[in-house]
């Protein structure tokens, strides 16, 4: 396996990797997991260690899922506790 010492290279497609699952479960929320949210929150944060750019907007993308979901209550029991908590 290729060693990347530059994650711009694999940036973008980790970016939009993440971006359309986002937009997968804001479509479909009713497939969201609490496993699901937890890979994909991880996802972001080794997005956002490793390459930093556009990770304001994943970031932003996150919290409006979380956000939506947070307004039904069916889909409501998939976030994890500590995403409850409204954002600062």
């Amino acid at each position: 396996m290729r060693q990347y010492s530059d994650w711009a290279t694999v940036s973008e497609y980790l970016y939009s990797g993440i971006s359309k699952k986002i937009s997968f479960f804001k479509n479909y929320p009713e497939n969201v997991t609490p496993d699901q949210l937890k890979l994909l929150k991880e996802a972001i944060d080794v997005y956002n260690e490793k390459c930093i750019a556009g990770v304001n907007y994943l970031k932003k993308e996150y919290q409006d899922l979380i956000d939506t979901l947070a307004t039904n209550q069916e889909y409501a029991e998939n976030l994890p506790e500590d995403e409850l908590e409204p954002e600062a």
